[in-house]
């Protein structure tokens, strides 16, 4: 048998090979791709360049700012003292001594400070106020000495007043607030900044004998900036006296546009000749800048005062004291002002019916203040 009759057939593409290859664009066509891929390339270049710049004079400018950015004077209350607290008539030649210190802890910024104010409160009534300092510069990374006294004209303390100092320090301390106000701007090498109204807030406690406590002794005040917020109205729109119950209600009214207030749990106590009727409390709740907030509650009479009440009511009326104690702090842009006690009272004439005729604003009082100590 034949040896190439078995020989697989191979089939060629030589033919199409030598075909030119057909191209299915123009070069026009290649010649604008080439533009726009140079075109791309150079707007990608010049966008990180861009960006590259930006992000360069971000990280410049953040760091100016921490470098440049004041910071607020610090203020301690160094030491504090009344010497004659401890003597029952001490308010005919009553003496207050105080050394306040102001740090400026700024790299590079100073600080000129306008006359001060220095106001001494108790139970946030004012018994004492002075002018210290004439406007001066502080230097920067410096410490002030801020010390003076009140006494004579500046000092507004009755006998009454004295005797609420003396019921508190039996129990080993009396607390004051030491509060100094003025008006600050910052000096950043050649510019100044703007005026700024600043209130330092300095809670001293002192004991028995007249001394600053340790644990107020070197402690920082609170400070914050701008208008110090107007205290809160309290008004008792309704009350009544039915069947050994107290009902009443109470309208909380912020005058403040830009401040709000936020309210600790309210204690609301009723009073008929000096003998506890009864209290209510109120739960915590927050006050927007400007709003007007109504609060109700019922109060329970005891027995013995009830029945007293009860009898002197139908011969022609009689007259009820209420107070109110809470905790409030106000805030202010977002910064919150330290805790403040509020004592307000006031008395509420109570007619045959058993009703109080129109409303009655409660007042801050010398008087309810002591009741509610």
């Amino acid at each position: 048998m034949n040896s190439s009759s078995y020989e697989l057939p191979i089939q060629t593409n030589q033919e199409k090979r030598s075909q030119p290859i057909k191209r299915q664009h123009t070069a026009r066509y290649y010649a604008h791709r080439v533009r726009e891929s140079l075109a791309t390339r150079v707007s990608k270049l010049v966008c990180t360049i861009f960006l590259g710049l930006l992000f360069f004079v971000g990280i410049i400018t953040f760091i100016l700012w921490l470098s440049l950015r004041p910071h607020r004077p610090r203020f301690h209350m160094h030491d504090f003292s009344i010497p004659s607290l401890s003597q029952p008539n001490g308010f005919e030649n009553a003496l207050v001594y105080f050394n306040v210190t102001a740090r400026n802890a700024n790299q590079n910024i100073g600080i000129y400070y306008d006359a001060m104010q220095v106001t001494l409160f108790y139970d946030q009534t004012a018994i004492g106020t002075t002018s210290l300092l004439n406007p001066f510069y502080q230097e920067p990374k410096n410490t002030t000495i801020i010390a003076g006294n009140l006494s004579g004209q500046t000092l507004t303390v009755t006998n009454q007043q004295w005797q609420q100092f003396l019921n508190p320090l039996g129990q080993g301390k009396v607390i004051f607030r030491l509060e100094l106000t003025s008006t600050i701007r910052f000096k950043i090498s050649s510019w100044d900044s703007k005026h700024h109204r600043m209130h330092a807030n300095c809670p001293v406690g002192v004991g028995p004998d007249g001394s600053i406590l340790p644990e107020f002794k070197d402690k920082r005040c609170p400070l914050y900036f701008g208008i110090r917020p107007k205290d809160p109205n309290y008004t008792v729109t309704d009350f009544s006296v039915q069947n050994g119950t107290i009902p009443f209600a109470i309208e909380f009214v912020n005058p403040n546009k830009e401040s709000d207030v936020h309210y600790a749990d309210i204690n609301i106590t009723c009073y008929y000749r000096d003998q506890i009727l009864g209290s209510n409390l109120i739960p915590s709740f927050s006050q927007d800048g400007g709003d007007t907030t109504s609060k109700n509650g019922l109060i329970s009479a005891g027995d013995k005062a009830r029945k007293q009440l009860e009898a002197e009511i139908p011969k022609g009326g009689t007259r009820l004291e209420v107070t109110l104690m809470t905790k409030i702090r106000y805030q202010t842009w977002g910064i919150k002002s330290p805790r403040q006690k509020v004592r307000q009272g006031g008395e509420l004439p109570v007619g045959p019916d058993g009703k109080m005729p129109g409303k009655n604003k409660l007042k801050k009082s010398k008087k309810w203040s002591i009741s509610m100590l």
